[in-house]
């Protein structure tokens, strides 16, 4: 499930805010991009961080700071499979990792069998993974 898209939030003093891309223009920064949070709620953050997305006990142990990774095209992807598995009667076996808690962060950048961070290297190709939350798969298979 790595292989899709992410939005990546964080839970600050203000609540939920989705992780963006961002111009770096500080003179100290060797990178193009940095990241930043957004000011306020963005549209994912209203749409993504539904109950039924986030388990329970992960909402009732939120600290400033964790974080945690939406995967919608992994939703949607996951959807369809069961979908398609109901109407043919047939089997479907998906295999991913990933964490049902809050983390700082856990996308990360590969290149070369080597971790690098993923706005260092941007006109490089660089594999990237993630861990993405399961509940939402789970709940729709």
């Amino acid at each position: 499930m790595d292989a899709f898209p992410v939005h990546q939030f964080v839970y600050t003093q203000n609540g939920w805010r989705e992780k963006l891309v961002d111009i770096d223009e500080s003179s100290e920064s060797s990178r193009i991009f940095r990241f930043v949070l957004s000011p306020s709620p963005t549209p994912a953050t209203k749409s993504l961080l539904r109950p039924e997305v986030i388990p329970s006990d992960i909402n009732s142990s939120i600290k400033v700071g964790d974080g945690i990774e939406i995967s919608p095209l992994s939703l949607s992807t996951c959807e369809d499979i069961a979908k398609r598995v109901t109407t043919s009667k047939g089997a479907a076996i998906l295999i991913d990792y990933g964490e049902d808690y809050t983390q700082e962060d856990s996308l990360r950048g590969y290149q070369n069998h080597k971790q690098v961070h993923i706005l260092s290297q941007v006109r490089m190709i660089i594999n990237l993974t993630v861990f993405i939350i399961l509940t939402g798969i789970f709940t729709v298979l």
